[in-house]
Parts: structure tokens; C-alpha cells; sequence
């Protein structure tokens, strides 16, 4: 999609407010990585890409974040800005030699896709985390956050459970026999590093320290 000459402006402003606020970390691994988590909201893919950039030294980039904080209320359309946002905020960074986590739900498995030139401009490599959680579990986080209503999309328990029911289908197939339930979808056109169950707090932290990069 062509972007207008006030609209290409306005993701330039965006993109170098948001760099200002970065302190870039130093990477601890030979190879450049785009870090892809999977799940739904309260899965605990923020927390979990938070855990793997301090590991090596990477840079979360949270989607939700950056159209809390710079797109609304002004900017209500923001889904037209949101992945020229990211795909020029993941090349500065990569440019600068840092690997990013790029935190949002990437269940479609096309980041390879979306960021192609700048994967190879820079020979940066894709690594698919899948986050799962207990759905009850999840709820409970939700209903607990705390939430910023200036710097985030998901403002309220509502919101966020809305959001968690409305992508359910893309994580989660409804099983009748021999009784009714939710099961995780395989989703084969997805290669994992690794499948973390953030459930009981513990386990996955391990599974990260266990990955080679």
C-alpha cells in the first residue's frame, strides 16, 4: 500500500521518537536474530521476550506498545502505520548490529515475509518461539494487570479478554468428544525453536538457557 507524503512523515516522527527513547544493548550472539513469540495475549510472550533479549542482548519491540503510545487517540487508523512503524524500527536496530524481539502475537508465520529485504540486507535469521498458557491462567493475568492507559492498546480486562477471545480460533480448536474443550492447534506452517508453557512460572525459563543461538 502507497503511503501519502504526510502519512510517510508522520511514521518517520514515530520511528525516531521511538529510537530515542532506546538504549541499545549489546549483543551476546555471533548471528543477528528477529525473535518471532507466538501466543495469545496473556500467554506471557512479554514476558517471556523480555527474558530472551536480557539473555542476548536484544531489543523487544512491542507493537501494542508503540500503537498506544504514539497512534491513538490521533491516529485511529493504525493499522495503516503500524508495519512500515516496525519494519523501519526493526532495520535501525539491525543496522546497528542489535537483534530484536519482535513482541506481538506472529501466529501467521509470515514474518519472513513482511521483513524480507531487511533480513537479507543484514543476514539476520528468524527464530518462531511458541508462548501457551493455561487459558484460565491467562484470564487471571488479565484480570489482574495493571494497565497504562497512555502507553498501551490493551487499556482494561475487557479490552484484553475481547482481544484473547476474538484470535482464539488461530491458536486453539474446539474438541467435542469424548468431552467438549480447547486444544492447541499444531500450526505446522510454523517451525519452533522452541514451545515454552508458561503456566506454572518456572519450566520455561530452562528451555530458553537450553537454546543454542
Amino acid at each position: 500500500m502507497s503511503l501519502t507524503k504526510s502519512q510517510q512523515n508522520f511514521i518517520d516522527r514515530v520511528v525516531s521518537s521511538y529510537l530515542s527513547g532506546v538504549k541499545i544493548p549489546k549483543r551476546k550472539t555471533k548471528n543477528l536474530y528477529l525473535i518471532a513469540p507466538v501466543g495469545l495475549i496473556g500467554s506471557g510472550k512479554s514476558t517471556v521476550s523480555t527474558y530472551i533479549a536480557r539473555k542476548i542482548g536484544a531489543q523487544v519491540v512491542s507493537s501494542n506498545y508503540i500503537r498506544g503510545k504514539f497512534f491513538k487517540p490521533k491516529k485511529k487508523e493504525y493499522h495503516i502505520y503500524t508495519q512500515p512503524v516496525l519494519e523501519k524500527i526493526v532495520e535501525s536496530l539491525l543496522e546497528k548490529g542489535v537483534s530484536v524481539v519482535l513482541d506481538r502475537d506472529n501466529v501467521d508465520g509470515k514474518v519472513e515475509k513482511k521483513y524480507k529485504k531487511i533480513l537479507e540486507k543484514y543476514r539476520a535469521k528468524v527464530v518462531y518461539i511458541r508462548v501457551v498458557c493455561d487459558i484460565d491462567v491467562m484470564i487471571e493475568r488479565m484480570m489482574k494487570r495493571k494497565y497504562n492507559k497512555k502507553e498501551d492498546i490493551i487499556t482494561s480486562p475487557v479490552v484484553a479478554i475481547r482481544e484473547m477471545w476474538r484470535r482464539t480460533p488461530l491458536h486453539y480448536k474446539w474438541i467435542i468428544k469424548p468431552w467438549p474443550r480447547f486444544e492447541f492447534k499444531e500450526l505446522k506452517h510454523i517451525s519452533f525453536k522452541a514451545v515454552l508453557d508458561t503456566t506454572d512460572g518456572r519450566t520455561w525459563k530452562k528451555k530458553i538457557d537450553q537454546i543454542r543461538w
